[in-house]
């Protein structure tokens, strides 16, 4: 009689184990590795190589941009599940659909709360490499909060301005979800994206710039506009209409 009972207990001891497992959040298997820088001389494409150049924190210039956006390198630790030998498909790739961002000021408040939809696959793991995609999110920093008034010296205003600096950092945190081929949900952990948010619509440019190599070289179009990288100097007097940026 005390062997069936302890059968019982062992089983209904596994059957909790594998419940309580099952609703732990996943977001260890999935990452955020770093913003890769794009690459103008391919069509602004991106890489999957976590080797390839990568951006350190964002700008953003109001005067030429309303609202900020970015792509971001996504790594999949999850196993493979498939089996040439026997036909069984690979279960463990990642397929993205969402992310969840909060945007935060200077100082810590809360400024903005959103989630969007978004695409992006990721191959599974092989052996102990994580496998690596690209997810592009848009936006990161919607264009209301944007467009809030910056006020210096004003602890309410949306934006605490660094008058020295000539703008002000805001931090995007970003979280990502997505769905194996398995049916498995998955998600990133939180990944914090520092923007320095400057220059005024209509008023002044922040971006950097540089002057061509030719003056008759066609003019080259950034692969954000008002965004991270220096523009064409010449891209930005026509974009913004104000002259003397490639003086």
């Amino acid at each position: 009689m005390n062997t069936p009972k302890r059968t019982w207990l062992a089983a209904a001891a596994i059957a909790s184990l594998a419940v309580t497992t099952g609703c732990t959040d996943n977001n260890v298997s999935m990452f955020i590795r770093h913003v890769p820088v794009p690459d103008p001389e391919d069509g602004c494409s991106y890489s999957n190589d976590p080797s390839a150049s990568f951006l350190i924190d964002g700008k953003l210039d109001k005067s030429l941009a309303t609202e900020y956006s970015q792509t971001f390198l996504v790594g999949n630790q999850l196993v493979p599940r498939g089996d040439a030998d026997t036909l069984r498909p690979e279960t463990s790739r990642v397929a993205m659909f969402e992310a969840e961002i909060t945007v935060f000021r200077n100082d810590g408040a809360e400024l903005a709360s959103f989630s969007v939809p978004t695409s992006g696959h990721i191959d599974e793991s092989q052996g102990t490499t994580p496998g690596f995609g690209i997810v592009a999110v848009s936006p990161v920093i919607d264009a209301a909060t944007l467009s809030a008034r910056s006020i210096p010296g004003d602890d309410t205003s949306p934006f605490l301005v660094d008058t020295s600096a000539g703008g002000s950092t805001v931090v995007a945190r970003v979280q990502l979800f997505g769905e194996t081929l398995g049916g498995i949900a998955v998600e990133t952990g939180t990944y914090d994206w520092p923007v320095f948010v400057c220059g005024e619509n209509g008023v002044s440019t922040c971006i950097g710039t540089y002057p061509p190599e030719n003056k008759d070289d066609p003019v080259r179009a950034p692969c954000r506009v008002g965004q991270d990288q220096p523009h064409d100097c010449r891209f930005v007097d026509n974009f913004s209409g104000v002259s003397g940026h490639c003086l």
